[in-house]
């Protein structure tokens, strides 16, 4: 069997056709993640970073879209809120996004099992990058239960993933049948 046989395909394909990514969309579930992010809900260690979560998805469904651009004014807004360093969170979403946009190609092509395992190394460096800056300039180690975020967010990406694509379904069902 050639690797170019698609007749025996052991992954399940998603056959719906998507419409294109409204920008406004994009931005607007950006800012709530922001929004979520600053809510009492993410005090806990191991709470997800849903601003990060939504970064990484935008950077892989619509990198042409996307702008770094707004990881870098998001990454300050959470600076500003946390009281940390600013440009910590900035410099870890730019370099979060860069990781994805560079992957973009070939994480959709994965299982969401196979997409967790490609997104976990990112979320780990992009904490590893906040942590490698605070402890720079003299922080304590909050020790290894702070990486428990990652872990987190990689195996809350199937669900966040499919939520966020969720106005780009079509809503007409007969444009897709006539295909």
């Amino acid at each position: 069997m050639s690797l170019l046989d698609s007749s025996n395909n052991s992954t399940t394909t998603n056959t719906a056709i998507l419409s294109p990514a409204n920008k406004g969309w994009m931005y607007l579930s950006i800012f709530l993640s922001w929004l979520i992010n600053i809510t009492p809900l993410s005090a806990p260690q191991w709470a997800p970073d849903f601003l990060a979560l939504t970064l990484v998805f935008w950077a892989v469904r619509e990198p042409r879209m996307f702008g770094m651009l707004t990881a870098f004014v998001f990454g300050l807004f959470m600076d500003v809120f946390d009281g940390t360093v600013l440009g910590q969170h900035s410099l870890a979403y730019i370099l979060l996004c860069y990781g994805a946009i560079a992957m973009h190609r070939r994480i959709p092509w994965f299982t969401p099992v196979g997409q967790i395992l490609h997104i976990l190394p990112l979320f780990l460096g992009m904490q590893a990058i906040v942590l490698f800056i605070r402890l720079w300039l003299g922080g304590v180690f909050p020790g290894w239960l702070w990486f428990s975020e990652s872990f987190v967010n990689a195996l809350l990406w199937p669900v966040w993933s499919l939520l966020l694509v969720i106005p780009q379904h079509s809503r007409n069902k007969s444009d897709v049948s006539s295909l």
